[in-house]
């Protein structure tokens, strides 16, 4: 077997995983504008700056160049820290004093910062992570409040632009409360989070369970249900907790935590694999035997989900988000890999 090398990837269609939905984002920049409209009274093209404001910690996704381990390592990075905000708020405000020359300079360069934060805020309430401190800290914070798309939270986002703009003469005062509920909402999931995980812990406690790990993390339609990630000893399981009926039982689905020596020996390989297991936040692997070697499936039980409607989706032949393939030969050695990201597949395979 010779070098490994990077041989081709296979790009398909990708969806927005890493994010909160652009929509959201966008929205509370229609927010922002509306807001403070009345304090920029002579600023040209004001909604459009004040909506790239509010999208532009999301430009990262056009320099991965179709790299897997890029996106794994940046996405997310420095574009939605604090350091790299302030950086695009200097350039965006000096770019837009070009357009609309009456408006003061930092003036401007305040409200694309306050813009650019809110972004920050909302990638922060899901459970991907955000480098917050990049690029001087590669740690990923989280939340823990917000699904990746939140339909209840979006459409009360939207809800705030529509009475704004019905009611044109309070349109600021509605636009300011809109901004609020931004920062609200992810709160208040957090507080029906943390209450129903200690309600939920002292039961499994009353019940003589006790774990190395208990986590309770966002899954699709939080704050009604909750993603419940437990780890005793090297097992992992995951299952599902309604808000309403938090006795109500849910299928669970287990697994192996991770080999860290093995995930080490193969990202001596290839780098893909210290990545990932610097990315994943509950690693667990599953082994399979073939004829021609082994393979071996590492999966982020952060992505993964007994959630009625997401569970059918997987189910239906795709793979949990950033699960990593990994093909060995009959000695143990790296032959191919492949990295999915939903509908996007990234394959790596060795040159003879």
């Amino acid at each position: 077997m010779g070098k490994l090398n990077i041989s081709f990837y296979i790009n398909l269609p990708s969806t927005y995983i890493g994010n909160m939905d652009p929509i959201t984002h966008i929205a509370s920049g229609v927010l922002g504008a509306q807001a403070f409209r009345r304090h920029f009274p002579e600023a040209r093209l004001f909604t459009p700056f004040c909506l790239l404001a509010a999208w532009i910690p999301d430009a990262d996704i056009f320099f991965n160049r179709g790299n897997p381990e890029w996106s794994l390592l940046y996405h997310r990075g420095i574009s939605t820290s604090f350091f790299g905000g302030f950086i695009m708020a200097l350039a965006l405000a000096g770019i837009y004093k070009l357009i609309s020359r009456k408006t003061a300079y930092w003036k401007a360069c305040a409200l694309a910062f306050g813009l650019i934060c809110v972004h920050i805020w909302l990638d922060l309430a899901t459970s991907y992570g955000t480098q917050l401190l990049a690029p001087f800290s590669d740690h990923r914070f989280t939340l823990d409040a917000l699904f990746i798309i939140d339909p209840i939270f979006t459409l009360g986002v939207i809800t705030f632009i529509l009475f704004s703009l019905f009611k044109s003469s309070k349109s600021n005062m509605i636009a300011t409360w809109g901004l609020i509920f931004i920062f609200a909402y992810p709160v208040a999931t957090m507080a029906i989070g943390s209450t129903l995980e200690a309600l939920v812990k002292k039961q499994y406690e009353r019940s003589g369970f006790t774990f190395n790990e208990y986590e309770f993390i966002p899954d699709a339609f939080t704050p009604l249900y909750w993603k419940v990630i437990s780890r005793e000893g090297e097992e992992y399981t995951l299952t599902l907790v309604n808000t309403f009926i938090p006795g109500k039982e849910y299928p669970m689905k287990k697994g192996s935590h991770a080999d860290h020596a093995l995930l080490e020996k193969l990202g001596r390989q290839d780098s893909i694999f210290t990545t990932w297991e610097w990315f994943a936040r509950y690693p667990v692997q599953e082994t399979l035997q073939t004829g021609q070697g082994t393979t071996i499936l590492f999966r982020d039980l952060r992505f993964s989900s007994v959630h009625p409607i997401l569970s059918s989706l997987f189910n239906r032949g795709q793979d949990t988000p950033f699960t990593l393939k990994a093909e060995l030969d009959e000695n143990g050695d790296l032959v191919s890999w492949e990295l999915n990201r939903t509908t996007r597949r990234f394959v790596r395979q060795a040159m003879e």
